[in-house]
């Protein structure tokens, strides 16, 4: 009797535990199945007894942990209709809520939603309105949606009207995203799991990032569930690609702990065709080049995280993170060359390239973040990229060039950081701090010709150059900001950067760079009223060039051009502000101005000492950018709803001295960004995005000048009711007509390159979320400066 007891005990206990394990989670929407943030949802028992109550999230989600049993909930809201609802179950479905409108004198007053707010010189937009309604599966694609961000012609790199290239930073912890990131982790992250996004034009100095950030806000996790998230999308360009990811949340008292892995496989087709008239020696030849190709890629990556939260608010946080590579890429050209002298014959070359890849990232990433405003961290990265390249160049049966490349790279770093926050004189805050990171870097590649190469010469010796980097950097910062009272505010930074690099290139030592520099950055706000908002921001900052840019390396890429590398190549300055006006909380314009002396970038020119091209990192005397942008939201009842914006820029670039030539080019350019989307049903919900980009032409880089740019892009998003299944069908760069055609015109410097466009693409993807997911976002490791 006794162990029946005993038995009968144990049973129920575990029937109570799981019974008192489950969520009951639900979400809330208005008639046009848009979600509502901030709803109170009431949880009574049949007998009108309070239970528990909670706030829906920028979702419209809610959860409330208890077990399983007959409820009233009641649902309450300023700008709706009070409702309630009997449930039975875990699963509480949509609840969808009435306007409330305010009839005075047959007036009807609706609330309307500002589209950003701004605190403390800081954009803030909420996530959910921004995607609610359009074809947007990730992080990278939630961000553009932001007013002012578009992407580069040609990369999709990321870039902010008026302040450039864009940094990302996720909660506030400093992060750093190159363009090749945004493509990599960005797209792997869903786009449930931002919250909130922060546009600063100018970067607090606490998080120690120059120039204009995108802040990522993300949702937490309830205590005490697992919550998940698995998805997979078809790319069909002009070869197919597969992606897929799956995330895991679980958070219990104070600890979260996360996992997300992802993968793509695919190829990716190269073409292009390059006309040139080349001058060698006062004669003049004619270079017709087609060149075709395929890159098949492999790649994954696996970030696993701790975070736990203490009472006092103290946090402590742990991130491991890999990320790999593997990719083959193939191409062809055919080359004719013709002398434009008399009598004299063409010659037709055939060149082949193999390059076989393949990378690997290892990051871990320690944090802690003091209840007393005071942080410290510390990040290290190791990067190996070793690969192997084949190239063969040969005119009829003779064989030119045969000749192949080892390469590797090795990078590791150092970074450590903390900084204090604290207040005085009452409405006075400062923030200070320091950071210090160590680099290692080493590039190595081989030389190995084979027999009967070099044009029938005798074999060149086989041969290795290998550079080594070493990298010191220090950093202090001190930043006082004050607010005079409720309408105007102002923030002054200045950080201090010791920075120094040592380059050891054929057992020679010599110092690449040794200087210190100084940023300052201010930042002034004034709210005339909530209708009319003014910010003026002012700021510095500097550039350092990829490691393998600076190494002395020299790689074939057909039988007219190679790439070079520049040891002499130094960093650059910018110097940027913006004056920033917006009306309503919707409509914005910015007026925007930066200079960048002994600016560089990767520009090819005609040589003259042999038939080639040559691609090279390249400084300048300076550029010079000026321009304005006006953005506009509108509205044509819940059915129509867009963004429009107009962008007009001044640039000029000046070289004094450019390979015996010089050049000081200027231009005007315009910009016109559109974008819709369409509420086509609320049962099922269905919407339809189009989007629409065109540039002028005559946009310049060094001796380059781009063609005209424009392109047209689909979207059709499903959401189940629940908002746990989504598909997403789209096609982008309908036209194929995204990326532009460069012309040189310069001096001597004749050729025209019309580059095949791969973005044109159809895609479908479905994702599927477990247990009411409320998904978090993550750090990204800075890879701007690594690889060829």
């Amino acid at each position: 009797m006794k162990r029946c007891m005993m038995a009968a005990t144990c049973l129920w206990m575990a029937v109570n535990g799981v019974a008192m394990a489950q969520t009951i989670a639900g979400s809330v929407t208005d008639r046009a199945r848009q979600p509502i943030e901030g709803v109170a949802v009431v949880m009574q028992t049949m007998d009108s007894l309070f239970v528990d109550a909670v706030v829906t999230d920028s979702l419209g989600r809610y959860s409330l942990s208890h077990p399983v049993a007959r409820y009233r909930l009641l649902f309450q809201h300023l700008l709706y209709e009070a409702a309630s609802k009997e449930i039975d179950a875990a699963d509480a479905g949509v609840m969808v809520l009435n306007d409330k409108s305010y009839a005075v004198d047959e007036v009807t007053v609706r609330a309307s939603r500002p589209q950003v707010t701004v605190e403390a010189g800081t954009f803030v937009y909420d996530a959910a309105p921004l995607v609610a309604s359009r074809a947007v599966t990730n992080a990278y694609e939630v961000v553009k949606q932001l007013p002012g961000i578009s992407e580069s012609p040609g990369d999709e790199s990321l870039q902010l009207a008026g302040a450039g290239a864009l940094q990302v930073i996720v909660n506030g912890q400093l992060t750093t995203l190159s363009p090749e990131q945004l493509q990599q982790m960005l797209k792997r992250i869903p786009a449930s799991r931002v919250r909130k996004v922060e546009v600063m034009y100018a970067a607090p100095a606490r998080y120690q990032v120059k120039g204009a950030v995108v802040n990522l806000l993300l949702t937490e996790a309830a205590s005490g569930t697992w919550q998940g998230e698995a998805g997979a999308e078809y790319q069909q360009h002009y070869y197919a690609k597969g992606l897929a990811h799956g995330n895991l949340l679980f958070a219990d008292r104070g600890w979260t702990a996360d996992l997300l892995l992802s993968g793509a496989r695919g190829a990716v087709h190269n073409e292009d065709h390059l006309w040139a008239l080349h001058t060698l020696k006062g004669e003049q030849t004619e270079v017709d080049q087609f060149d075709r190709g395929k890159k098949r890629e492999l790649e994954g990556t696996l970030r696993l995280g701790f975070d736990h939260k203490a009472t006092n608010g103290d946090r402590w946080s742990a991130v491991y993170y890999l990320q790999g590579e593997r990719s083959t890429n193939r191409n062809r050209a055919q080359t004719l060359f013709t002398p434009l002298q008399e009598e004299t014959a063409s010659t037709l070359n055939h060149s082949f390239t193999q390059l076989k890849d393949h990378s690997a990232l290892h990051n871990l990433h320690l944090q802690y973040e003091g209840h007393q405003a005071f942080t410290m961290g510390m990040d290290y990265t190791r990067y190996k990229n070793p690969g192997l390249q084949y190239f063969l160049d040969q005119t009829g049966d003779s064989i030119v060039t045969e000749l192949t490349n080892p390469t590797a790279q090795r990078v590791d770093k150092l970074s450590v950081t903390a900084h204090h926050s604290l207040s005085f004189l009452r409405d006075w805050r400062l923030n200070y701090g320091l950071s210090g990171s160590y680099v290692s870097s080493c590039n190595r590649i081989g030389y190995q010709y084979a027999a009967g190469s070099e044009e029938g010469s005798a074999p060149m010796k086989d041969y290795e150059e290998t550079t080594r980097q070493k990298e010191y950097m220090a950093d202090l910062f001190a930043e006082v900001s004050k607010s005079f009272g409720e309408r105007f505010s102002a923030t002054l930074a200045l950080k201090g950067e010791y920075y120094r690099a040592d380059q050891t290139l054929k057992g020679v030592s010599s110092a690449l760079w040794n200087e210190w520099a100084l940023f300052p950055t201010l930042s002034l706000n004034y709210t005339i009223s909530p209708q009319h908002i003014l910010q003026l921001n002012v700021m510095s900052d500097k550039n350092y060039p990829p490691y393998w840019a600076t190494s002395a390396q020299r790689s074939p890429t057909s039988s007219y051009s190679y790439i070079v590398g520049n040891p002499d190549l130094k960093p650059y300055r910018s110097y940027s502000g913006q004056f920033i006006y917006i009306w309503k909380q919707k409509y914005t314009l910015v007026f925007f101005s930066s200079y960048c002396p002994d600016y560089f970038m990767q520009v090819p020119y005609q040589s003259d000492s042999e038939m080639k091209t040559v691609f090279r990192f390249e400084n300048i005397d300076y550029s010079l950018q000026h321009g304005v942008q006006l953005t506009v939201p509108f509205a044509f009842t819940s059915f129509w709803k867009g963004q429009g914006s107009l962008t007009g820029i001044r640039r000029q670039e000046k070289a004094d001295h450019f390979h015996a030539m010089s050049f000081n080019r200027k231009t005007y350019v315009g910009q016109v960004q559109l974008s819709n989307s369409f509420q086509l049903s609320s049962r099922p919900n269905i919407s339809l995005t189009l989007d629409g980009h065109y540039l002028t032409p005559g946009m310049i880089q060094g001796l380059f000048k781009m063609s005209r740019v424009w392109n047209l892009s689909a979207g059709l998003k499903w959401s189940s009711a629940s908002g746990r299944y989504t598909m997403v069908l789209k096609a982008a760069d309908m036209f194929r007509s995204g990326v532009p055609d460069l012309h040189i015109h310069t001096g001597t410097q004749r050729s025209r390159m019309y580059l095949y466009n791969d973005d044109c693409s159809l895609s479908l993807s479905f994702i599927w979320r477990l247990g009411g997911y409320k998904a978090r976002s993550h750090d990204a490791i800075d890879t701007s400066r690594l690889g060829r």
